[in-house]
C-alpha cells in the first residue's frame, strides 16, 4: 500500500478576497446608499400607489375582488411595502406593513371581523407616509402602539378569545 496524498483544490473566492485592491466594505455600503438615493423618489411613489390599492381592496372589503383573493394581494402588497419601506429606510412604514403581513398571511383565520383591522393599517400606513410623521419618533411610535393593539385585539377575536 502507498501513502495517502491529501490535496486541495484552488479556492478562486479565497484568492479574490486576500488580494490587494478592490474597495473597502465601508465605501461599498456608501456607493449602494448613494444609488439607493437616485431611485428612493420613484420607489416610493410605488409604496405610496400600493398603499392606494391597498386602500380600494380595504375600502370595498374584498367583495369586487372576491374575499380570499382579496386577502392574499393584501397580503402580497404589504410584503412588498415591508420590503421596500425597510431597504429605503422607513422602518416604521416597514414594521406597520410587517403588522398587516401578521394579520393577512397563510395560517391566519381571515373572518369578515378582519377588514376593520386592515382599513386601520392602511390608514396607518397613510399616515406614516406623511414628513411630519415620517421624521418623528415620537409620532411613530404612537401610530405603531397603536397598531398593536389593533393587531392584538383582532387576532384574539379570530382566535375566540374576545
Amino acid at each position: 500500500m502507498t501513502g495517502v496524498k491529501k490535496f486541495w483544490p484552488k479556492n478562486r473566492l479565497k484568492e479574490l478576497v486576500a488580494a490587494p485592491g478592490g474597495i473597502r466594505a465601508s465605501d461599498a455600503v456608501a456607493r449602494a446608499e448613494e444609488r439607493l438615493e437616485t431611485i428612493s423618489e420613484s420607489c416610493l411613489a410605488g409604496i405610496d400607489a400600493k398603499i392606494e390599492e391597498l386602500s380600494a381592496l380595504s375600502v370595498a372589503r374584498g367583495v369586487e375582488a372576491g374575499g380570499g383573493q382579496a386577502i392574499d394581494r393584501i397580503y402580497q402588497l404589504a410584503n412588498e411595502i415591508f420590503a421596500e419601506g425597510g431597504a429605503f429606510g422607513r422602518v416604521a412604514l416597514s414594521t406597520a406593513a410587517h403588522s398587516l403581513c401578521d394579520l393577512t398571511g397563510p395560517g391566519n383565520e381571515n373572518d369578515g371581523g378582519v377588514w376593520d383591522a386592515i382599513e386601520v393599517h392602511v390608514q396607518s400606513m397613510r399616515v406614516l407616509r406623511r414628513s411630519d410623521v415620517e421624521t418623528s419618533d415620537q409620532m411613530c411610535r404612537a401610530v405603531l402602539d397603536g397598531l398593536r393593539a389593533v393587531s392584538k385585539r383582532s387576532h384574539d377575536r379570530t382566535a375566540g378569545h374576545g
